[in-house]
Parts: C-alpha cells; sequence; structure tokens
C-alpha cells in the first residue's frame, strides 16, 4: 500500500498462482483503494520461462514479509535484480537477509515496516543508486552461487546421520 503510494509510477506484480478468493480480492481492494488496485498486476501460474523474463524486467522485487523468499531470491539475483527484505525470527523470513550476509552487504536489508518502504521506493526510483546496488550484487553474487561451504556441511551432517542408522 504505502509503496505505491509513495511511488506513483509503481507498479506491483503478484502471482495468482494459487488463486485469491473473493474475500481476499475485496480485502485487497478495501486497503489499496480504486487507483492503486489498479496498481496492482496480477498474473496467473506461467512457464519458467515466462517467469525468468517477469524477473528481468523488474527493477526491485519484494521479498513477502513475513513470509519470505529463496528461490526467488536467487532467481532475481542471478539476473542482479535487487530485493528488498525484512527478515523476521524465523527461517523462512531469513533467506534473503542470509544471501545478502554471504554477499558482503546489507542495503537491501529493512530494519522497520517504513525502512522496508523507503529502501523499495529509493531502488525504484533512484537509478544511480538501484545501478550500485545491481553492481555490488554482480559483483558479489559468486559467494551464494559458487559457496561450497554449505555443501560441504550438508555432506558431512548427511554422512554423519547415514552412518548412525542401524539397519
Amino acid at each position: 500500500y504505502h509503496i505505491l503510494e509513495k511511488d506513483k509510477n509503481g507498479y506491483i506484480l503478484l502471482s495468482y498462482y494459487k488463486p485469491f478468493c473473493k474475500s481476499q480480492m475485496d480485502r485487497i481492494y478495501d486497503t489499496f483503494g480504486e487507483e492503486k488496485f489498479r496498481r496492482l498486476v496480477f498474473f496467473p501460474a506461467v512457464d519458467i520461462n515466462n517467469y525468468l523474463n517477469l524477473v528481468k524486467l523488474m527493477d526491485v522485487m519484494l521479498d513477502p514479509y513475513p513470509f519470505g523468499g529463496c528461490n526467488t531470491s536467487y532467481e532475481a539475483f542471478d539476473y542482479n535484480i535487487p530485493v528488498v527484505t525484512l527478515p523476521t525470527r524465523f527461517l523462512n523470513g531469513r533467506f534473503t537477509f542470509g544471501l545478502y550476509k554471504k554477499m558482503g552487504f546489507i542495503d537491501m536489508i529493512a530494519t522497520t515496516a517504513d525502512n522496508y518502504v523507503k529502501i523499495a521506493i529509493k531502488c525504484a526510483t533512484d537509478k544511480a543508486w538501484r545501478q550500485s546496488i545491481i553492481t555490488k550484487i554482480k559483483d558479489n553474487k559468486y559467494a551464494i552461487f559458487m559457496e561450497e561451504e554449505s555443501v560441504t556441511d550438508w555432506s558431512n551432517m548427511l554422512e554423519e546421520k547415514a552412518n548412525e542408522i542401524v539397519y
């Protein structure tokens, strides 16, 4: 709501892969109002190539609070698309936070809901700042895509668990 209120040229794309029921759509409409509701673009389930083409077109991706993203953030980072996130206390709301920490910068990590809106607006409207974030992603995404420590840790843990299993 606040993002569209502050960015008069902004649009938010929302997937209805899982359809919204009438009461959800009514609540969204009532919250956003007619003018802002028209700037919500709902798209159906699409194949992976069409989805990735949508990702490539974005100025900024919104990590959905409180659930968060994981695969979606990886997909955005693969195309150097900034993702604004507000980490939660729970694992599912901390993946994007962790990816930024691995990449070594925290510019897109919000600390409050107001800060989330501020970062999203800045990224959407300040082309020079957005380009600086894109450059940081481009220069540092190897840390999340070529990172071996987690693979080794998982492999070791799985081997330990396998050794504990009695057949």
